[in-house]
């Protein structure tokens, strides 16, 4: 099952992605132009997480933090 949507979160913003699951694990990260062939489900704008990852945040948070995230990556302290 080839999973995609319209945003990963990245230092450069957001970009399309694909996850390919085969037998309950991931076969494949991507960009869904380079995704291999199967059977597609789009998930939009949802959020994917590991299983095993406390993706701790509050509500408050909700929406696009991509700068912020940015900002963190090159070194700007939390305020």
């Amino acid at each position: 099952m080839l999973l995609t949507g319209t945003g990963r979160l990245a230092p450069s913003g957001l970009s399309p992605w694909a996850i390919l699951v085969r037998d309950g694990r991931i076969a494949w990260i991507g960009s869904p132009t380079d995704a291999p062939v199967g059977e597609r489900v789009d998930l939009g704008s949802a959020l994917v997480t590991p299983g095993l990852v406390d993706s701790h945040t509050h509500p408050v948070f909700a929406g696009d933090r991509s700068d912020e995230v940015a900002a963190r990556l090159e070194g700007a302290p939390y305020t």
